[in-house]
């Protein structure tokens, strides 16, 4: 189950699987050529997504 990230990291729309832990990130899906030939070590069943990276390093907390 998936659910939303608390409102003071809601500047990149962020979720949390309840069930994992792992971070679910909202975006663009990435699918030009030019931008997938830059990712590297891709496996079977993952994708990409664009997300402003000003937004982006806010989501880290300052501890």
């Amino acid at each position: 189950m998936v659910t939303r990230a608390p409102k003071r990291w809601s500047a990149v729309p962020l979720y949390e699987d309840v069930v994992t832990g792992d971070s679910v990130v909202q975006g663009y899906t990435v699918t030009e050529p030019e931008g997938l030939a830059q990712v590297q070590n891709v496996l079977d069943g993952e994708s990409f997504v664009r997300a402003p990276r000003a937004k982006l390093t806010r989501l880290a907390p300052n501890e």
